[in-house]
């Protein structure tokens, strides 16, 4: 009777480890997503894709979205990437 406890406890726990995080990233995505298409607004009219277009474009916020992401990635590779390098070969050299 233990063994099937621990099976079934272990087999919620595993699932829970896999949903969280990913209920967390989309959760994430999302409101990137929307403060993307929100911050689209604080453009000045004549520059909004709406009134550029003359048509509504769904998605935007996720280009800009994967834009955005795409670039952080692109600066941390670089700069934080490098330093990282750096430190790990002063780490070597001491040793």
């Amino acid at each position: 009777m233990t063994t099937k406890k621990t099976t079934l406890k272990s087999v919620f726990l595993t699932g829970l480890l896999v949903l969280v995080p990913l209920a967390i990233t989309l959760w994430v995505l999302g409101l990137i997503i929307g403060t993307m298409d929100q911050t689209l607004l604080l453009l000045p009219e004549s520059w909004q894709p709406e009134r550029a277009l003359g048509f509504r474009l769904p998605g935007l916020g996720a280009v800009l979205t994967l834009a955005f992401i795409f670039i952080v990635g692109l600066l941390t590779q670089n700069f934080i990437g490098q330093k990282l390098v750096k430190w790990w070969e002063l780490l070597v050299g001491h040793i």
